[in-house]
This record gives C-alpha cells, sequence and structure tokens, in this order.
C-alpha cells in the first residue's frame, strides 16, 4: 500500500525517536558499567545488583519503548495491533517485576525472561528487602552474586544482558520491517 507523505513524515518522526531512544542505552552502559567494575574490585557485591537490577530496568523500559513506537507506526499505516490488549504505559516507579511481567505479554516465554525472573526473585529482592532485617546471612548472598557477576563462571550476567540485546534487536527488525516496504532509509 502506498502511504501518503503526513503518513512517511509521521513515521520519519518515529523512527527518529527510536534512534535517540536506543541512543539513551548508550550512556547507561557508560554510567553503570565503570561503576560495576569498581564495585566488583571492591568487592562491593550487594551494590552491584543495585546498579544492575537499575541497567535491567532501562533495557526493559527500552524495549517496551520499541513496542510503543511500533503501535504507533501501525496506528499511522491504519494496521492492526495484535497487543493492541496489552497496556504499555509503565510509570517510572514501577516495579521490575511488573515490567518483566510486561516485557512477558510481547516476547512470550523467552529465555531471557526466565532468568530475569530468577535475577529479580532470587538476587535483587534479597538485596532490596531483605538483607538487613536479619532475615538472610551476607555471606551466602555475596557468594550466589559472585557467581552470577563472575565472567568465568557461566555467566548469568553476561546471558542476561544477550538476552536484553537479542529482544532489543528483535523488536529493531520488526519496527523496521514494517516501516520500510514504502519508505526508503
Amino acid at each position: 500500500m502506498e502511504q501518503t507523505q503526513a503518513q512517511r513524515a509521521q513515521i520519519s518522526w518515529e523512527l527518529e525517536s527510536w534512534k535517540k531512544r536506543k541512543g539513551s542505552m548508550t550512556k547507561t552502559y557508560s554510567l553503570a558499567n565503570p561503576r560495576l567494575r569498581k564495585l566488583w574490585n571492591q568487592e562491593m557485591y550487594l551494590e552491584m545488583v543495585l546498579v544492575h537490577s537499575q541497567v535491567i530496568e532501562h533495557y526493559i523500559k527500552l524495549i517496551l519503548a520499541g513496542y510503543s513506537i511500533k503501535r504507533h507506526v501501525l496506528r499511522i499505516l491504519n494496521e492492526s495491533d495484535p497487543y493492541s490488549e496489552v497496556n504499555l504505559e509503565t510509570k517510572d516507579d514501577e516495579t521490575l517485576g511488573v515490567l518483566i511481567a510486561t516485557l512477558r505479554r510481547f516476547t512470550g516465554k523467552i529465555p531471557i525472561i526466565e532468568k530475569l525472573n530468577k535475577f529479580n526473585n532470587e538476587l535483587r529482592r534479597e538485596i532490596a528487602h531483605h538483607i538487613f532485617d536479619g532475615s538472610k546471612e551476607i555471606e551466602p548472598l555475596e557468594r550466589e552474586i559472585k557467581e552470577y557477576f563472575d565472567d568465568a563462571k557461566g555467566v548469568p550476567y553476561s546471558e542476561t544482558m544477550s538476552g536484553l540485546s537479542d529482544a532489543l534487536k528483535k523488536i529493531d527488525s520488526e519496527i523496521l520491517e514494517i516501516t520500510k516496504k514504502d519508505i526508503p532509509f
């Protein structure tokens, strides 16, 4: 179907917005990665979980923003959105668990969802809510955290980041697929 000039302009604006949003992850990494290395070197493992959970949160919000862009483009093209019933509105203070659940509605039960839930339920929640209430021992939890982040051990951290990257690439390719039909870029 041939697109009107107005549709092309609106889609171009959406794509530019998407490009800028994706660029924000570079800043997130430039802030978080040195902090994570410093915390690792100083053996501040509990704190690493909190920094990492913020990176995950930003990543998920970016992926969900991609689904929102896709939704807008489909609306511009008068095409149906198979996920139109799924609410994409997320609050700034949305919990990581809610963000993971929202992401799952769009991606299905892919391996990254299981990894995110495991991280959220077994590490982040324990650190954020229970570490100082006396119900948890710090040393065993620190061992778990070291295993999670230690690149030499099986790399749950790397697998999590890779899974998020794959989910981002998937929505990116979906956006590009629906926009390239009539728009030369």
